[in-house]
């Protein structure tokens, strides 16, 4: 009983430890790519956008919950919600223009 206890302990601390891995990554790789599409003298400006645009998303939990008290806690409605929410986003994102890498070896020179 004790060791199926702890075993179900170290999976649940193994799986948060991973998703804490990977937002931290996400984090580091979005603001990598702001600084890298951004022109020098308008940095400072694109991090401070990038950064208050990405603290909106802690709000979503609060809608969600919203949500579930609107259609009395029907997951379905949330999920629904939440797939539509992403596809409008992917056909937005589809339409977006590309941005070209810059040389990086070029301002060393």
């Amino acid at each position: 009983m004790l060791l199926h206890y702890l075993l179900r302990v170290f999976w649940l601390f193994s799986e948060f430890l991973l998703f804490g891995i990977a937002v931290d990554g996400f984090s580091i790789s979005a603001m990598n790519l702001v600084i890298e599409i951004s022109p020098e003298d308008k940095r400072p400006i694109y991090t401070a956008l990038q950064t208050n645009l990405s603290s909106i998303g802690l709000f979503f939990p609060i809608l969600g919950a919203g949500i579930l008290k609107l259609t009395d806690n029907n997951y379905t409605y949330l999920y629904a919600t939440t797939i539509m929410i992403l596809v409008l986003g992917f056909l937005v994102s589809i339409n977006l223009n590309r941005v070209e890498s810059k040389n990086l070896n070029s301002n060393s020179k």
